[in-house]
């Protein structure tokens, strides 16, 4: 890391001291302060009469003006040439400290921090310089391996070096002034008097009311004033009561290890997503550099293959069988590396595992928890990050339901994406991602810039019916969704042995929506299905579409049991079936 900080006018020589195990940078008045690791500190020097090397480095990540140190402001805790801080390490005798528990300015903070009206200029300032982005100073260090001067590469045992997997783009994202203002007015009372945002005035807006009836029979109603919040812009992370409510849920679900963790240090965070895809693609922009490395399981889900493709990453396939990857396949491929590679940048070792751990789309496959043990654990000795993607995890047929990677994740290397869109809506595109939230932030980041918030409509219709409901009754819902489709399972199972039986192979799905299906003696099965079945007016999809490269012949097609009815099933595979014949 080679990052700058000047310090408070006390200060008689501007000095860094670099730290690579926390991302912690503190000016010279801070070395009266003990750092955990102090062997891992290495001072590097400016000058004031003209911009060193690394202070011209420094200006162009951070995008600040003039080579010349600029004395860290009052209340800070020390200042770099961009104006940024330090919120990692104790402030020095002197300097401010920072807003209490609950006001340090936490995007994704879920429950509204109580308005002080006395403190409201610090808590600003607070939220301005550091907007509870902790790795903000952490993610602009460069991108090359220490000397052994200044210590060994990677993170100390549970701790997590984050700076290390994110792209120079999402390194360089700074919060957004603007939606900070949002965050902040949404919890301030109706006594304060904003001229801040640009919030267009709610009464213009042709909506008055809104009652939305439920199959039980009861409502969600918006009365005047929550139709205007509903139609009136919110924070990029997600409306707090939205957010603590799904941040409850995963603890009950997941019970994730890191849920108590220092911030810095892997904490658990969430944020809403405009469906899980959204939070996906963001992701994928976060971690992946052209030529990078990264692991998935074929055939995999198309729109993941569309988002990776055009980041020019080099996407490595892990052979997988019936129960999802193949733990000992994993190894092979990574056997290529030495665990100690990850340390050096050149060694290019993969950044990250993408999986879809439950009813896997489109092969319907589950990772069971054994392999998810011995994947993580992998994880761990080659130190990448497992993108857990699991949009079909409220509907695994079989209970117990299998421990996530989540529930797991004790070094905080996990990123997860769940979705409401196959149990509540699709059409509302309520996501929403779990994961470290040095990560999560950066998310948070992107999404201030680009989509500046999930709808708050659809926010607050979903948080109104998930408090109506409560745990109990969301889980219950639940349970009648899986019931469903574990009936058009078997429905499609039926139909396929009925019509299929010596035409074709395939394994009963665990989970999801969908069946894989390997037609015999048929080297592709793509001209049948795009041209022929389409005559016929039966719609599958073609197997050559869930691979890396999609224009090579495969013998698989993947049949959806979602929408139609079992008389349906059964006249589609009817039909499929003499196609198949005419074709041998």
């Amino acid at each position: 890391m080679r990052s700058f900080l000047a310090g408070t006018s006390s200060c008689k020589v501007v000095l860094a001291l670099n730290c690579f195990e926390h991302g912690g940078q503190v000016c010279s008045c801070h070395a009266a302060h003990p750092h955990p690791h102090p062997q891992r500190l290495a001072p590097r020097t400016l000058t004031r009469g003209g911009e060193t090397r690394e202070a011209r480095s420094h200006r162009l990540r951070c995008g600040a003006g003039g080579g010349a140190a600029r004395p860290a402001g009052e209340g800070t805790r020390g200042a770099c040439l961009c104006g940024c801080v330090s919120p990692l390490l104790p402030p020095a005798p002197g300097h401010a400290a920072p807003p209490p528990a609950g006001e340090t300015g936490q995007l994704s903070n879920p429950s509204p921090a109580p308005w002080n009206p006395n403190a409201a200029g610090g808590q600003l300032r607070w939220r301005l310089q550091s907007a509870g982005i902790a790795i903000l100073e952490a993610a602009s260090r460069s991108f090359q391996p220490p000397s052994a001067a200044e210590g060994a590469w990677g993170p100390a045992p549970g701790d997590m070096n984050y700076a290390r997997f994110l792209t120079a783009t999402s390194a360089a994202r700074k919060p957004s002034p603007i939606r900070i203002w949002t965050e902040i007015l949404s919890r301030a009372p109706k006594s304060v008097i904003s001229l801040a945002t640009g919030s267009p005035n709610p009464n213009t807006f042709p909506f008055k009311t809104a009652v939305i009836t439920t199959k039980q029979g009861n409502t969600i109603q918006f009365d005047e004033e929550v139709m205007k919040r509903a139609l009136q812009y919110s924070p990029s992370a997600g409306i707090p009561e939205l957010l603590s409510w799904l941040k409850q849920l995963q603890v009950k679900l997941h019970n994730p290890p890191t849920i108590h963790y220092p911030s810095s240090q892997g904490q658990m965070d969430i944020c809403v997503t405009s469906g899980s895809q959204e939070g996906l693609c963001k992701v994928f922009e976060m971690l992946i550099n052209r030529g990078d490395n990264i692991l998935l399981n074929e055939p995999a889900y198309s729109g993941t293959l569309q988002a990776l493709l055009p980041l020019g990453c080099n996407i490595i396939n892990v052979p997988s069988d019936g129960h999802g990857i193949i733990p000992d396949s994993l190894k092979e491929v990574l056997s290529r590396w030495k665990p100690e590679d990850s340390k050096n940048p050149q060694k290019n070792t993969p950044k990250c595992l993408y999986t879809v751990p439950n009813g896997n789309n489109p092969t319907g496959t589950s990772l069971t928890s054994n392999r998810k043990k011995e994947i993580y654990e992998l994880a761990r000795k080659y130190d990448f990050l497992i993108i857990e993607d699991d949009p079909y995890y409220f509907l695994q047929f079989n209970k117990p339901w299998t421990p996530s990677f989540l529930s797991m994740d004790v070094d905080g290397r996990v990123i997860r994406a769940d979705s409401f869109s196959k149990i509540l809506s699709s059409g509302l595109r309520i996501g929403f991602i779990t994961g470290p939230k040095p990560l999560v932030e950066r998310i948070v980041l992107h999404t201030q810039v680009s989509t500046l918030q999930t709808s708050t409509f659809t926010q607050l219709l979903v948080a109104q019916l998930l408090h109506q409901w409560g745990e109990e009754g969301f889980l219950e819902h639940v349970d009648r969704v899986i019931d469903f489709y574990r009936n058009q399972k078997d429905a499609i199972l039926a139909a396929a042995d009925k019509w299929l039986s010596g035409l074709a192979e395939w394994h009963a799905p665990t989970a999801g929506m969908f069946l894989w299906i390997k037609v015999k003696g048929i080297y592709d099965v793509k001209k049948i299905i795009e041209e022929k079945a389409i005559k016929k007016e039966i719609f599958f999809i073609s197997g050559s579409d869930f691979y890396i490269d999609s224009s090579a012949p495969s013998p698989y097609l993947r049949a959806s049991f979602s929408l139609a009815s079992p008389e349906q099933m059964d006249m589609a595979f009817q039909r499929l079936a003499q196609l198949i014949k005419e074709s041998l």
